[in-house]
């Protein structure tokens, strides 16, 4: 606050290394998570499939439901980053690794 300026201090604290080093190494492009879907078992399950990081990333709030579609008989959740601070903030983290 001294210094009179916003930038993206959320992100940069909190951020654990473990997440963004995870991408990185199931070679996650970041387009692929904005829009996933994914249905409730997928998203809770304690079991989630070994190389799907969506899980993950929505349970530790880096990944939030944008919209719901209960069509089908199956409710299948629509997924995006919560802002552009976490966006950004996973983007400009992976091109430093």
């Amino acid at each position: 606050m001294a210094s009179r300026r916003f930038a993206d201090y959320w992100f940069m604290t909190g951020t654990p290394t473990m997440l963004v080093e995870l991408l990185r190494d199931h070679h996650v492009e970041l387009t692929t998570l904005e829009g996933a879907t994914r249905t409730e078992s997928e998203l809770l399950g304690v079991t989630a499939a070994p190389n799907d990081q969506v899980p993950i990333l929505f349970q530790s709030g880096y990944l939030t439901i944008k919209d719901v579609d209960n069509r089908r008989g199956k409710t299948i959740y629509k997924l995006g980053f919560p802002n552009e601070e976490v966006a950004n903030g996973f983007a400009e983290a992976l091109s430093r690794l």
